[in-house]
């Protein structure tokens, strides 16, 4: 290619009306070409994105900025929880990259020392991601937005249940706070098959009162579902 004339106007590489590129701070001038590189990868790895309108409202929503006080620095989101409770639209979310590099992938495994052809290396290093970075996005807006929250909610209710003045007793090791975790997940009640399992030591006025000590101590620290 030859040089451009140094009159001519730097251009973006990426339309970024139309895709997600790099931060203006990260972008690199080519004098020679007159092009502005603002490539969200680099000649190994590049995953381009389009501007959906969800992606444009996820990105809205600074969800990174939300999370400050929840996690330290550094503490990546555990999103695992809603990844294994959405296993079906995660696989979908993969697939929409692997089956076309496998419909196009010439493979005989009869002779495995032949190989493949079809899926070169540029087909994995320039492939649209936005399918797979949606499913992030909205794996990460249900962490930050419900998990998060409930998580703390369940941590501050469990301290006040555990540290209760009502809830001071000749607990057998662990068992206060087995006691705590069942009445909660119960809603407020011992079930008849988790207290003859665990707790058949305890009289019936003893059951009831610690039932009310979990229950007040978890009032008014439900937080707000969003979902």
């Amino acid at each position: 290619m030859p040089d451009v004339s140094r009159k001519a106007t730097y251009v973006p590489v990426l339309d970024e009306s139309r895709q997600f590129g790099m931060p203006a701070s990260a972008t690199k001038r080519h004098s020679k070409y007159r092009v502005t590189n603002n490539l969200p990868g680099n000649i190994n790895f590049c995953p381009l994105v389009s501007k959906t309108p969800y992606l444009i409202e996820m990105v809205g929503k600074q969800l990174k900025q939300r999370t400050a006080g929840f996690t330290p620095k550094g503490i990546i989101l555990p999103v695992s929880a809603v990844v294994v409770a959405n296993l079906d639209r995660y696989k979908s979310a993969l697939e929409a990259f692997s089956r076309p590099m496998r419909d196009r992938t010439s493979y005989n495994p009869d002779v495995p020392e032949t190989p493949a052809t079809g899926n070169d290396a540029i087909y994995f290093r320039y492939f649209d991601a936005t399918v797979q970075a949606s499913f992030l996005f909205n794996a990460l807006e249900r962490t930050v937005e419900n998990d998060l929250p409930a998580e703390i909610y369940f941590l501050i209710g469990f301290d006040r249940a555990r540290l209760a003045p009502n809830a001071l007793a000749d607990w057998p090791a662990h068992s206060l706070e087995n006691f705590i975790r069942l009445v909660h997940q119960n809603g407020g009640k011992l079930s008849a098959n988790k207290r003859k399992s665990y707790f058949a030591w305890m009289r019936d006025d003893e059951v009831e009162r610690f039932e009310r000590v979990v229950g007040e101590s978890f009032e008014n620290v439900r937080p707000r579902n969003r979902s």
